[in-house]
């Protein structure tokens, strides 16, 4: 039997074997699940199973390995922050040792990967609008995930700058002279 010996849970691949017409079958499908006919294997949970290959009175097996997923933690942070100031922090409720978290803004990953440490993470303060996840890569056995949830940034304009018009000198004793604005906008304080 030829092909990989680890996969991670929910993901496959494929076995095979260079006699034809032979039936696969796995020592536990609560660790792995066969394809009717193939030697397409599914990992359905972490452990050890043995996947058999047999045609007429001979066999081959191979022990293959299905390695968890990381634990999933919630995406924190995110906001509405107005244009100039610092943005807003994004991180992770909590993070796990030996596991990499990679911060995406859409389809695009922003920064680098940072490394769990069993705490909570910060992705730093993030000033670009839009929706925030984040996916976690056990740095062993390369299986990934998608932590829970998002967070979205809105990045909100500055108020219309109007010139400040009137003022001027006055008497003492005199009610003192009228301050405006040249415009305003409705919402506006």
């Amino acid at each position: 039997i030829t092909g990989a010996t680890n996969l991670c849970v929910a993901s496959t691949i494929t076995l095979s074997d260079a006699t034809i017409g032979g039936i696969w079958s796995s020592s536990s499908i609560a660790i792995a699940t066969i394809g009717s006919g193939t030697g397409i294997i599914t990992g359905v949970s972490a452990g050890t199973v043995t996947i058999t290959y047999s045609i007429g009175s001979g066999n081959a097996t191979t022990t293959l390995t299905v390695n968890s997923l990381p634990a999933a933690f919630t995406v924190t942070g995110g906001g509405s922050y107005c244009v100039g100031s610092l943005g807003v922090l994004v991180g992770l409720s909590t993070s796990a040792s030996g596991t990499n978290y990679q911060l995406y803004r859409g389809a695009l990953t922003v920064g680098g990967p940072i490394a769990g440490t069993g705490t909570g993470i910060g992705f730093g303060l993030q000033t670009t609008s839009g929706t925030y996840t984040v996916m976690a890569t056990n740095a062993t056995t390369a299986c990934t995930n998608n932590m829970t949830g998002s967070t979205t940034i809105t990045v909100n304009l500055l108020p219309t700058a109007y010139t400040v018009t009137d003022g001027g000198n006055y008497c003492l004793g005199d009610t003192g002279v009228h301050i405006g604005l040249s415009g305003s906008n409705t919402g506006i304080n």
